[in-house]
């Protein structure tokens, strides 16, 4: 009987693991951006002369760089105006 407690919760540990690594690095995940908005901010700020032609390249550089670092290469990135429903994340671009 003790053989078949220690075989059925090391079944457990290693499926646990394997679901959680699958999830982790396999699994797509999908999150939306509100691109629109994160644009038409640049875009006054450029047309206001707020901001310059290099800091426009600098901020979507910068876009570049947040969504890279937020987000694994197993992760789909939609624009908000596509997603109609469900349970996705959303992702705020930073403005600087």
């Amino acid at each position: 009987m003790k053989h078949y407690l220690i075989s059925i919760l090391a079944s457990l540990v290693v499926c646990c693991g394997l679901l959680f690594a699958y999830d982790q690095h396999v699994a797509l995940k999908i999150a939306a951006i509100d691109m629109q908005d994160y644009v038409a901010t640049l875009q006054s700020g450029y047309m206001q002369g707020q901001i310059s032609k290099y800091q426009l390249d600098e901020s979507l550089k910068e876009l570049r760089d947040q969504i890279r670092k937020n987000y694994s290469s197993n992760t789909i990135l939609l624009l908000e105006e596509v997603v109609v429903s469900g349970d996705v994340a959303m992702f705020e671009p930073e403005i600087r």
